[in-house]
């Protein structure tokens, strides 16, 4: 039995495939509107939190990227992976929530959640990568400390003694 005579046999089908609206040029392409992610306006330089502004400095230090570049909506491998190293400091070393460090990156909370877990996994799995993102999170603890940025009288005294 071929597909014509099995269309044929199938009131459906036929009245479906021989359906004039399905070939028409008029007849719209999608069904449903593509629905697009809001995009947030980059956060002004002056409004971005220090702890933030910290660990963005630190991961551009020895690049030629500025502070802007990651900040704002670029999806460059190389920023991105920037980007992810500084979300992942704030989010495993400041009490800052997700969502907060969302809006200093202008992203969704999701997106720090990706990046946590995408540079967690980086750094279990990748020698290199482990020992940079070891001396990320030193000297971003040194810094915060330094800058007296942290809240938190327990953490500062134990990163003082250790």
């Amino acid at each position: 039995m071929g597909i014509l005579s099995y269309i044929k046999t199938k009131p459906m089908l036929n009245i479906i495939i021989n359906s004039p609206q399905l070939f028409e040029k008029d007849t719209p392409k999608r069904i449903r509107p593509k629905v697009q992610a809001k995009k947030q306006p980059p956060i002004p330089l002056e409004l971005l939190d220090l702890r933030v502004k910290v660990a963005v400095d630190l991961v551009i230090k020895d690049t030629l990227f500025q502070i802007t570049d990651v900040i704002a909506q670029n999806r460059t491998y190389n920023i991105v992976k920037l980007r992810h190293i500084a979300m992942y400091l704030c989010a495993t070393h400041t009490d800052l929530t997700l969502v907060e460090i969302g809006r200093n990156f202008s992203k969704d909370h999701s997106t720090v959640m990706h990046a946590r877990q995408s540079v967690t996994d980086q750094g279990r799995f990748n020698k290199k990568y482990g020992v940079r993102l070891n001396y990320y999170e030193k000297e971003f603890m040194r810094l915060i400390i330094e800058n007296n940025l942290t809240d938190n009288k327990d953490l500062t005294e134990y990163l003082m003694n250790n």
